[in-house]
Formats: C-alpha cells, sequence, structure tokens
C-alpha cells in the first residue's frame, strides 16, 4: 500500500480530506519561494488552478480581476523520513538528489504501469516508477511507495495553503484546468488528490477554453485556435464562440512535445560537444545531467530575447588531466536549428486539429499561443505561418499564467463544463 492514509469514499469530504491533510502536513515542509504559510484563516472562497506537468499557478478573484497569487514547479523532493518539500526549492534539491525527486507526476495520474505511454515516461524521469498491486503507476522514493493521487494531492495542499494565507480564509473549492485528452481515470485520479488535499474540485475545465477567457475573447463570435504548448505537451483546440459560450470543435494533442523536449535537444547537444572536445561522456551521473538540464532550460528562456547567450558550467567533470569546465556559445539561430524537428510537430499537430475540425486556416478568425514556450520567436512564426495570422497580444496576460486567470474567473464567466463535474459525482 502507499504511505500515508487511503480515501474510503468521495463522500464525507470534510472528515477523511481533513483526516488525511492533517497527516500530510506533519510531513510536509510548505515551501515556495522561501514563503511560509499561515493557517489562521476564516470564511471560504474558491480559486483557480493549473496543476500542469512542470508548473502549478493559482489564480483567485479581486472584484471582477484575476490575478495569480502562486506561481511554483510541480516538484516534491522527499528525505529519508518521508519529508517533503515543495516547488522550487524541491526542484533545486533534484540537482542532488534527483532519484527522491518526483517531477511530471500529472502523467501517472489515473494511469497504469503497463501502459505505453508510462512504459516511455520511465526512461525520461530519474525516480522509480512500479506497479501498483491494482495495476496502477506509482512512484518509489527512499523505499517508499507513493500513488500518483497522493503526490499530486501534496502539491495541491501547497496551493491551498498560499491561497488561504493570501486570502486570509478558508479554500475548499476549486476551479481545475486539465488537458484535452484525458480520460474518466485521469479525473478521478484528480478529484481524489483534491479531496485529499481539502479541495472539492467542483468544475473541470479544458486548459485550452480556460485561456480564451483569460483573453476576454467570450464576447466575440467565430472561431478561435488555441495552442497551449507547455513543459510537455503541445495541445491544440479550435473552439467556436457562441453567445458567450465556447463550445470545443476538435482538439489535437501531442503528449511528448513541450519545452522540456526543448531543453532535452539543447542538452543532447551541449552532451555530444563536450564529448566531441573533452572525450568524456557526461551521460553516466544523473547529478550532472540535471545540472545540463537546467543550463539548457535557462539558456532557451534567454534565447527568447537575446540572439546569443552563453553556457558555463565548471567542474563538470575531470579526467586524468585535471578538472573540466563546460563552456559554450549558443546563438538562437543554433538553437532553431537543433529544435527544428519538434517546430515540425507543431505544425502537424495544428494541421491535424484543422483536419479533425473540417475546415481550413482561413476559417479561423482568432490564433492564441499560450503556454511557457509562447514566447520562443520561432513558434510565433511557424504558428503566424499556419494560420496566416499572427497570434493575439496578450495585452498583459502573461501567457504562462492564461489558463489559471481563466479558471479563476470561470465561475463569473459562467464557463462550466458540467460534463466533468457529474463525472465526478458519479
Amino acid at each position: 500500500m502507499p504511505s500515508g492514509i487511503l480515501l474510503r469514499t468521495l463522500r464525507g469530504r470534510d472528515h477523511a480530506a481533513s483526516s488525511l491533510m492533517t497527516r500530510l502536513s506533519e510531513n510536509v515542509m510548505l515551501t515556495s519561494f522561501g514563503r511560509s504559510f499561515s493557517t489562521n484563516c476564516t470564511g471560504k472562497s474558491h480559486i483557480g488552478i493549473d496543476f500542469g506537468n512542470t508548473s502549478t499557478r493559482v489564480a483567485v478573484m479581486e472584484g471582477n480581476k484575476a490575478r495569480i497569487i502562486q506561481n511554483f514547479p510541480s516538484v516534491v523532493s522527499f528525505n529519508d523520513k518521508g519529508e517533503c518539500i515543495i516547488g522550487t526549492p524541491a526542484k533545486q534539491l533534484g540537482v542532488k538528489n534527483p532519484t527522491s525527486t518526483v517531477c511530471m507526476i500529472k502523467r501517472l495520474l489515473g494511469k497504469k504501469y503497463d501502459d505505453p505511454e508510462i512504459q516511455e515516461e520511465m526512461k525520461m524521469v530519474p525516480y522509480k516508477i512500479v506497479g501498483a498491486p491494482n495495476g496502477d503507476a506509482w512512484v518509489k522514493v527512499c523505499e517508499r511507495v507513493y500513488s500518483a493521487d497522493q503526490i499530486v494531492s501534496i502539491i495541491l495542499i501547497n496551493a491551498k495553503k498560499s491561497a488561504e494565507s493570501y486570502l486570509g480564509k478558508s479554500v475548499y473549492d476549486a476551479v481545475v484546468t486539465y488537458p484535452t485528452d484525458w480520460d474518466d481515470e485521469q479525473f478521478r485520479g484528480s478529484f481524489h488528490a483534491g479531496l485529499m488535499a481539502g479541495i472539492d474540485i467542483q468544475i473541470g475545465m479544458k486548459t485550452t477554453v480556460a485561456a480564451a477567457i483569460s483573453y476576454g475573447l467570450i464576447s466575440k463570435e467565430g472561431r478561435i485556435a488555441v495552442i497551449d504548448i507547455g513543459g510537455r505537451t503541445c495541445d491544440v483546440s479550435i473552439l467556436e464562440i457562441d453567445k458567450n459560450k465556447f463550445n470545443p470543435v476538435a482538439s489535437k494533442i501531442d503528449f511528448f512535445l513541450g519545452g522540456k523536449d526543448y531543453d532535452d535537444a539543447l542538452m543532447m547537444y551541449l552532451i555530444n560537444e563536450f564529448k566531441r572536445t573533452e572525450a568524456i561522456d557526461l551521460t553516466k551521473d544523473k547529478s550532472t545531467l540535471q545540472r545540463l538540464c537546467e543550463a539548457a532550460e535557462k539558456a532557451k528562456i534567454e534565447l527568447s530575447s537575446t540572439h546569443e547567450t552563453g553556457i558555463y558550467l565548471p567542474f563538470i567533470a575531470s579526467d586524468a588531466s585535471g578538472t573540466k569546465h563546460l563552456n559554450i556559445t549558443i546563438t538562437r539561430s543554433m538553437f532553431e536549428s537543433l529544435v527544428m524537428y519538434l517546430i515540425e510537430r507543431t505544425r502537424t499537430t495544428c494541421e491535424s486539429c484543422l483536419r479533425k475540425a473540417g475546415i481550413t486556416s482561413k476559417e479561423v478568425n482568432e490564433v492564441l499561443l499560450v503556454g511557457g514556450m509562447a514566447r520562443v520567436p520561432i513558434l510565433q512564426h511557424i504558428v503566424a505561418e499556419i494560420f496566416g495570422k499572427h497570434p493575439t497580444p496578450s495585452n498583459g496576460v502573461n501567457p504562462d499564467e492564461a489558463a489559471a486567470l481563466g479558471a479563476a474567473a470561470a465561475i463569473q464567466a459562467g464557463q462550466l463544463d458540467q460534463d466533468v463535474f457529474e463525472l465526478l459525482r458519479r
């Protein structure tokens, strides 16, 4: 059995969920960006949560305006006592303790161990994924096993407490975004995790619909394309706006196409260059790989606003001649050449979605490019090329935060996904 308490029922939220939350909180350092959270809250409120593969964002409504109050990596790191920390400190610990740091946990929700996607995921994460007695995909860290629901609940506890600290009152209800490809088991896994964290996920909302709400498109008419490229997936949707409602027409998702894949492409270039010049293979040490991954991500971000950046990693390796340092300059054009195969997969996903919708790009009135990769110039260019129009300017909306802001505003906008609501209540 996984560590902690298993919920016996979906009902009885207040007793079962608060009991588990108390147990979890004893072993969780609720730290993100060095901030501790107070639990002296009164009253009730709902929040918007965009729980992503790489980051979790929390938003609330202040009057008629949605506001991001927390943004932290979806990472949990454990020690030998079962204690854990969350967010940025956990991500930093991943450099030293990669096998005890859990990331990308969203991909395991509702999945079986023998699922081909999970078998592929096992090749990409440093921690151990194991099969549960019921066939589910669980994780094993520091000789303890945890269900995906449990890990997600720890992340949601952090989100809940940060919201309660900000609002000064209790939070029980949330609007949570979800990818277009989720099935019943993934919805139920998300709902269970919410209950464990003391949160009743009242509404489920497609990430692409939430993003469209945040851009203020609800009052318009016509078709829009939303391209959401996050940390690990490329999610494309065609939506029809009619009478202040977003009606999904078609969607297409590439499960292994996101910012992490761009990082990996650059990281492999660094590894190959170092091997060519120093005859040393950097792939043999997991801590070194984590350093390379972080350096690649940082360089990718910098190349969105500059045409050249340097990557310097001292003491990256050693041999008989002494210690070695990695020092490489990367230009934007070099980076674009390295990731062109990923760019073409983005094109394929967009074109497949148009075909599925039975329309041409000329029949799309507006295009949104959201998610962390929305700032990458080559992606902006390729999206404009595909649809024959440039992505709609954000008008102050951070593309990383669009989905969370839309989730927070969903109730006021009247965009409730009743089908998902009913599913979670079965």
